[in-house]
């Protein structure tokens, strides 16, 4: 059956303690934050080849909140990269758990700053600060976006080759949503060279040895898609993807979506992404993170007064993974976020099939 969304709840109340900015103004800061976020994130990523270390870091974390009193399980996945005399900066998806009828996660940029403990064992303290853009599916029906504050302080120490561990204290401060404290334990690698890794070339994200040649892709996928509100409807669907490298790390994509049929929402469209790619680990295997904007059509979504179609403008954020099992053919793993403004955020998983044209 089709919704209506007039019958939608409101958007949540302010949890004790905190204030509500007014719905136009909250959502334009909201924006210009993601904004800010994710240029940040596409000037790290293709960033001058020359610059320092790079890091990727797996957390499982313990989130608590003052708030409800309450805790969940949370996880967190972060790219560093080194800038100079022990600063550095960081793109990283957070995902906080369940409490509360709140359901949270989002992506955040942080400078830091590192000092060394005991540099000879490769045990440093690190203090980090910047911008957390989330989402909050708030009652399995609302969807909440917001920039917070976002603090952390992390003790990083050697294992083996390029392994090591983390351990990270996080607080999240929103100004009309919960506020959250995050513990985590976590396992790194590093990915690139810098004074304080291994002496021997690292390969890594800013280490590729592919040439700056432009080329062109296309990719078929399935898709499985996931509706965020209650009971997380989900679907089978379908994609095709067209991909061009206009430099050595930066890639634009025309990507046709069917998210398939999850009850709630019947949505098909065009996305168009900017996309900053890297090399990891080996030649072979690409991640990426893209930005950009999906204009779909959603059939279940009952118009409202004075609008003539079902079209509508959402924005689109995607990570990537992808491995060349030769020259020519490849596989595909891209995560997709789809991000309303009528309460059906979703989640869509592409894995697919692709050939360098």
């Amino acid at each position: 059956m089709p919704f209506d969304s007039s019958t939608l709840p409101p958007s949540p109340h302010p949890v004790a303690g905190s204030s509500a900015a007014p719905l136009g103004r909250a959502r334009h800061a909201s924006l210009l934050g993601a904004m800010v976020i994710w240029i940040a994130a596409l000037a790290l990523l293709a960033g001058p080849p020359a610059a320092h270390a790079q890091m990727l870091t797996y957390t499982r974390a313990l989130m608590t909140t003052p708030s409800f009193n309450e805790s969940s399980q949370a996880y967190q996945l972060e790219y560093r990269q080194g800038l100079f005399d022990g600063f550095s900066a960081s793109i990283d998806y957070l995902n906080e758990g369940h409490i509360a009828e709140h359901h949270r996660d989002g992506y955040a940029f942080e400078f830091s700053y590192r000092l060394p403990i005991l540099p000879h064992q490769r045990l440093y303290l690190a203090a980090s600060a910047g911008p957390y853009y989330f989402f909050d599916t708030y009652r399995g029906s609302t969807d909440v976006h917001e920039v917070a504050p976002l603090v952390a302080l992390t003790a990083y120490g050697a294992l083996k080759g390029k392994w090591f561990w983390s351990a990270t204290a996080t607080r999240i401060n929103p100004k009309s949503d919960f506020r959250a404290n995050m513990f985590g334990i976590g396992l790194g690698y590093w990915l690139g060279k810098d004074a304080y890794s291994p002496t021997e070339e690292l390969p890594g994200l800013f280490g590729s040895t592919k040439p700056g040649k432009t080329s062109d892709e296309i990719t078929v996928f399935g898709v499985f898609s996931v509706i965020n509100v209650a009971k997380s409807p989900h679907s089978l669907g379908s994609s095709v993807e067209y991909r061009h490298r206009f430099a050595r790390h930066v890639e634009g994509t025309v990507t046709y979506i069917y998210e398939g049929d999850p009850r709630v929402a019947r949505r098909s469209g065009l996305a168009v992404q900017a996309w900053p790619v890297r090399s990891a680990i080996c030649p072979q295997l690409e991640i990426g993170i893209g930005l950009g904007t999906y204009w779909f059509i959603d059939r279940r979504h009952v118009r409202t007064p004075g609008q003539n179609a079902n079209a509508a403008l959402g924005g689109l954020v995607s990570t990537m993974i992808s491995y060349h099992f030769t020259p020519t053919w490849f596989g595909a793993l891209i995560w997709d976020r789809v991000i309303t403004d009528y309460n059906r955020d979703a989640d869509i998983w592409r894995f697919g099939i692709g050939r360098k044209l």
